[in-house]
């Protein structure tokens, strides 16, 4: 019986991988004659630079900021207009790149036009190297946050927000699946090296949601000059970033399994202060 179990698992498995390449071959069908260069994307068929992510870690702020400036342009969604994060490389691989390319050509060239999504911080390397194919000057901000408060609220977003569970020690256990769920894709070690082996460092700036808080006028300076833009960055006050879901504290005992978790990501983002930080 324990046989004809296991031959039912693998049989399953085998299934369920198939679908995926399937599934795989399917949504690349449009995408991969610009992934072998056999046809180029013109540059105004491309965002100019992507914020690229993290989740719960301060792009919405960033949106907002660069939005009260006339240089910038944030192109949201052409595939559902109700959802405004594009998520083109990400959730909506499956639709026609030519609807990507035709929604950044038909804007304002004069204008540095965007996207954000957040997602593309854990993408594949063939969809990162498909980014750089597409468009080899683009720019690329990622935002990074303490990695424990960083897993706990997006936790909250996805459970307590979108799932309305509660908080209270009887959900403990829907909260640290969502944990483990956080923990092998989030490691800001390997999102880092998978990024730098696609760009170059003097394409991608790292940010975090500490700055952003703490300093929010020196992060838009920051941001300024990588894209090399020569303006009065404090014409405009820069509000701090506000998390939309109710502020709550970590409890100790899931700080506790999270830190236990993830030991490597939390070693390497104490320990590479100066790649995150303004003043260090």
């Amino acid at each position: 019986m324990r046989f004809i179990n296991l031959i039912k698992q693998n049989t399953y498995r085998w299934r369920r991988n198939l679908l995926k390449d399937l599934l795989s071959i399917f949504y690349w069908r449009d995408k991969i004659i610009y992934f072998i260069r056999f046809k180029k994307a013109l540059p105004e068929e491309m965002p100019w630079f992507i914020i690229a992510g993290l989740p719960k870690c301060g792009t919405v702020w960033l949106v907002e900021a660069l939005k009260k400036y006339p240089q910038f342009n944030y192109v949201e969604n052409p595939f559902y207009k109700h959802k405004h994060e594009i998520r083109f490389f990400s959730l909506n691989f499956d639709k026609p790149i030519k609807k990507y390319l035709e929604t950044f050509k038909q804007l304002d060239l004069g204008k540095l036009n965007f996207e954000k999504s957040p997602d593309y911080s854990v993408m594949s390397k063939m969809k990162i190297k498909l980014i750089k194919k597409l468009n080899p000057t683009i720019k690329i901000i990622l935002i990074f946050r303490d990695p424990v408060e960083r897993t706990f609220s997006n936790a909250k977003m996805d459970l307590i927000r979108k799932k309305n569970i509660s908080l209270i020690p009887e959900n403990d256990s829907a909260f640290y699946k969502h944990y483990d769920s956080q923990f092998e894709r989030y490691n800001y070690e390997k999102i880092l090296k998978k990024w730098y082996c696609v760009f170059p460092k003097d394409q991608i700036l790292v940010l975090s949601l500490e700055d952003i808080k703490l300093k929010p006028q020196n992060v838009l300076k920051r941001v300024f000059c990588f894209f090399n833009i020569d303006d009065d960055f404090k014409k405009y006050r820069m509000d701090v970033a506000k998390n939309e879901t109710q502020a709550k504290p970590i409890p100790e005992a899931h700080r506790a399994y999270i830190e236990r978790k993830i030991p490597d990501t939390i070693k390497f983002w104490n320990n590479n202060k100066r790649i995150f930080r303004l003043d260090q």
